[in-house]
């Protein structure tokens, strides 16, 4: 499978394009913090199109991103859903393309034992809930109530959306990713998405490359 994943400079700038799954299957954060260490530039354009994957993976690249000495700007060019949104809004600049979206949800898991272990799955779940939470908030210009109200609907934001709710600071021009990625079905896909796809020319493009869901 190919991996949606390089760096490339640009003289004082570097280009690092995260277009893949976050975790085993994709892009692994021993990967990506390992390549990000090595970048000397002072600024980063982080471009983003990922249907999200591994809580820890995307935790820790959004952590290591906070931390570099770079000025980091996140470009989301088509998705980022799930926990790529946590790395989205790790940019000192959050830019996402017109035709751009982010989806929130709260974490979920796959588990499996006794009535004790069920239980402590819910209840580390709902730390790992929080975690985000708390960065979602710290951006966002919602309140606390309301911003767990969008995560229990799971919401898809627009590029104009994000940019009201403050989750985005800049809106640019609309185009299309240059990557795809696979994504499993299962969440429903946002009006605003149907009504592009009614446009001939984009619906191929959406057809091929921006089957999205959750993950």
């Amino acid at each position: 499978m190919k991996n949606w994943y390089k760096i490339r400079a640009m003289g004082d700038r570097a280009e690092v394009m995260l277009y893949d799954e976050i975790g085993l299957y994709g892009i692994t954060a021993r990967d990506f913090v390992r390549d990000l260490k090595a970048i000397e530039a002072s600024a980063i354009d982080l471009r983003i199109n990922s249907p999200g994957g591994a809580v820890f993976d995307g935790m820790a690249i959004h952590n290591a991103l906070r931390a570099h000495p770079a000025q980091v700007q996140t470009h989301v060019d088509g998705v980022a859903a799930s926990i790529a949104s946590i790395i989205a809004l790790a940019g000192d600049t959050v830019t996402m393309a017109g035709n751009a979206f982010l989806m929130i949800h709260w974490p979920w898991t796959v588990a499996m034992g006794n009535s004790a272990e069920l239980r402590k799955a819910a209840e580390d779940l709902d730390k790992i809930g929080e975690a985000m939470l708390d960065i979602y908030l710290r951006k966002t210009k919602k309140k606390r109530e309301e911003m767990m109200e969008m995560l229990d609907a799971e919401t898809w934001l627009s590029a104009s959306e994000a940019l009201e709710m403050g989750m985005a600071d800049e809106v640019e021009d609309e185009h299309l990713p240059a990557a795809a990625f696979a994504l499993p079905a299962g969440a429903s896909i946002p009006q605003a998405l149907q009504r592009i796809r009614q446009n001939a020319d984009a619906r191929a493009v959406m057809e091929r490359r921006l089957r999205l869901a959750a993950m």
